[in-house]
Parts: structure tokens; sequence; C-alpha cells
């Protein structure tokens, strides 16, 4: 991240407010100028960013001032408090719950058994945070120690916006231990069907985009889809949403011999330099994404 430093006046502070470039707000503000390629990479980073504008106290041109108050907010980004980041983790199990009691024989027990669990994903989490919080200096320090400060709490903001129920959860290790087999089955079954949707929407979306730099014909737009669909898998986690583009990009980049023939010399020549971001951002999906694959 960058804090915008100013030198201050004799006696007094100066508060400068801050934004960073890459969040997805100066990304929608400057996609008419930047090529596709520059758009979704540009994104890719941005969650390792201050992703809201904040206030920043700079008392020198080497110190800044911190507060307890925006280590919340660089964590929980839209959630101003801890109690409402809790609340909304709480409401994202209810969610979780919800959707495995599609299956439609969930007992009230076995609801209990997940909900129980799933409260514990909450409390661990809650619990770091808060031990890190504790250990952090508040006020003044140097910009270098605010960087050694952030590279402890970006990997909590990750966990809060990827989910606190995702496949290493205890929520999710839970389920095969509490569903019958033939709910297990069910379960999967209607997940399967859901992530296949979700990936189908989420490869239109990133054609649509593309279709920015270069325009496919219908004819085009239908192969591309198909050979997506029949040649790579959905992730088996999908983390942040505005990943999810570099999601169809990587695998996309996987099958560039399928795809080749769809298009024309010219349009291959521009295809090829999209699809080498995606080959650029497996690792950073897995790290900062949560994405996982197959």
């Amino acid at each position: 991240m960058r804090i915008q430093c100013v030198a201050p006046q004799p006696g007094s502070h100066s508060r400068r407010r801050v934004r960073d470039a890459t969040t997805p707000a100066a990304m929608r503000a400057g996609s008419r100028t930047l090529g596709i390629g520059t758009i979704l990479m540009a994104g890719l980073f941005s969650m390792g960013r201050l992703a809201t504008a904040l206030d920043v106290v700079v008392v020198n041109q080497n110190m800044i001032q911190i507060t307890e108050q925006q280590l919340v907010q660089w964590v929980f980004q839209t959630q101003q408090t801890v109690p409402a980041a809790r609340k909304h983790a709480e409401n994202s199990l209810n969610i979780q719950v919800d959707f495995v009691a599609l299956i439609g024989t969930l007992t009230d027990e076995q609801r209990a058994k997940l909900e129980l669990a799933g409260r514990g994903d909450v409390h661990r989490f809650f619990e770091d945070f808060n031990k890190l919080l504790k250990a952090t200096p508040l006020g003044q320090m140097p910009q270098q120690q605010w960087q050694e400060v952030w590279q402890k709490m970006q990997p909590l903001q990750v966990r809060y916006m990827n989910g606190l129920h995702g496949q290493k959860s205890l929520f999710r290790k839970t389920i095969p231990s509490t569903l019958s087999e033939d709910q297990l089955h069910a379960f999967q079954v209607i997940e399967t069907e859901r992530n296949r949707r979700r990936y189908l929407a989420t490869v239109k979306a990133t054609l649509a985009t593309i279709e920015g730099k270069i325009p496919l014909t219908a004819r085009q737009r239908e192969q591309v889809i198909a050979l997506v669909m029949e040649k790579t898998k959905p992730p088996r986690a999908w983390g942040q949403g505005y990943y999810r583009y570099h999601v169809v990009l990587y695998q996309m980049s996987t099958i560039e011999d399928d795809l080749k023939p769809v298009f024309r010399d010219d349009e291959w020549k521009l295809m090829t330099k999209i699809l080498q971001q995606g080959q650029m951002v497996k690792h950073m999906l897995r790290q900062q994404g949560g994405i996982e694959f197959e």
C-alpha cells in the first residue's frame, strides 16, 4: 500500500484522505483507457492494499498516526465495527447451513451440530483478530513499522473477505461426519450444480469483458463458452468475488490449443496477450483470492 506523506506546518498535524489507485472504484474510473490485461491484473492486487478511503494523520514525513478504528476498517472493509463484522459472519453461517438444508432431510440435531461447528470458526477468527489487535502498537509509528503491522493484518483481511466457512473450515469438515451417505450425496449434487451455474455465469461475464478488446461473433462466443465448460472445471472454492474473472482467464490459459482455432490470426495475437495474464496468477489466486482448484 502507499501512504501519502506531507510535511506539516509547525505546531500542527497534516491530514490527507488517501485512496489507492488500484481499488475497484479507481479501476472502474480508468477502465476506458486501460487495456484488458492491465485492468484484470490491477484488480488482482487490490486486496493487498487499502480498499477504502482512509484518514491518515501524518505527523512528519516519516511518521504516521494509526488508530484502532483504522485497523478494524482495514481488516473488515465494509463492516465499520467488530460487532458488525461478527454479525455479518454469523449471518453468512446461517446462509451456509440453509444451503445444506436444501437436501430436505436435515434434522434439528444435524443442524445444531453444523451451527456449532460454524460458530467455532467464527470464534476462532475473532480470537485471532483480538490477539493481534492487542499486540499491535497504536499511535505514531514509522512507515516501515506500519508495513510490518500490515503484513500481519493482511492475512486476517483475506480470511474474512473469503468467508470463514470455506473448504478448510471446521464447518466444512463437519458436514461429511454429520450427514448420512444419502444426504451427503444429495448435498454434493446440489453444490456441484451451484458451482457449475456460477462458473458458467462467470465465463460469460469474462468474455463480455474481453470483448471490449476483441469483439466476438455469436458463433465464437458460443464456441469459447462450450470449450471452457467442457475442458475445465469450476474451482472447489471461489474466494473473493472480483477474483472470479481471473479464475476464468487462468482456466482458459490451460486450453490455448483448443481455443486457438476459434479466433482469426489477428484476434489470437491479442487473445494470447490476455491469456498470458492468466498464466501468471494461479499462485496469487490461491494466496490472495482464496481460490482452490481441482
